[in-house]
């Protein structure tokens, strides 16, 4: 959780494992082990745009940190 206290909601954010697919989301919800995620692009065949997920902080990253990495 390096940067748990910048994450809030309605931020976009960048979730996924570091070799994984890097999925779109919003914030909707901040709790304090996981957060609330609602994603903004399809991802595989089963999740689509809107659907909510709960993520740990330590895989989300700032939207535009993601893009240039």
């Amino acid at each position: 959780m390096r940067h748990f206290s910048t994450l809030q909601v309605g931020q976009k954010v960048r979730f996924g494992r570091g070799n994984g697919e890097q999925t779109l989301g919003e914030i909707v919800k901040v709790n304090l082990k996981r957060l609330k995620v609602k994603i903004l692009e399809d991802r595989g065949s089963r999740s689509q745009a809107g659907t909510v997920w709960s993520v740990p902080p330590s895989l989300c990253r700032h939207a535009k940190e993601s893009q240039t990495a």
